[in-house]
């Protein structure tokens, strides 16, 4: 390992450490009216990170008010020091362009984070009935792979 990369994790390792102890009262306070869920797991007396559902109000205003009816998943895998999946929702606005509503960190790999998204994120966002019938068959394909 360079010097540089060990003189950057001896500074970096506390201050991260530091960033992920507070994030849901920073992101409401900061935008009132989001959704920010966080599921964590007990191992021995610690929470463990799990998973971080984001959906900041003003996002979910515009996708409401100003897009068009579409609505796009994706995910990438996260590789580095902390390992995991990044999911987001994006919709179609007025001029075609893309428009991020919501996303979720978490463990890679994992069908129940897909569930887990899908389901927040019709109600969070009040998605109607008959786009729930086309996230049952994206569950099903998602068991399928």
């Amino acid at each position: 390992m360079t010097l540089a990369r060990k003189h950057y994790r001896t500074i970096c390792n506390p201050l991260e450490m530091i960033q992920f102890l507070r994030p849901r009262e920073h992101i409401v306070i900061e935008n009132p009216g989001s959704t920010l869920l966080l599921k964590t797991k007990l191992q021995g007396d610690d929470q463990i990170f799990e998973r971080l559902y984001v959906c900041f109000a003003q996002f979910r205003k515009g996708f409401i008010e100003e897009c068009k009816t579409t609505v796009g998943f994706d995910g990438a895998f996260i590789k580095g020091q902390h390992p995991g999946q990044i999911l987001s929702a994006a919709g179609i606005n007025a001029t075609n362009d893309m428009f991020p509503i919501a996303f979720v960190v978490g463990e890679t790999k994992s069908r129940a984070i897909w569930t887990w998204f899908l389901e927040i994120f019709f109600n969070d966002v009040g998605i109607k009935s008959n786009i729930r019938d086309c996230a049952r068959q994206l569950r099903l394909i998602i068991g399928i792979v």
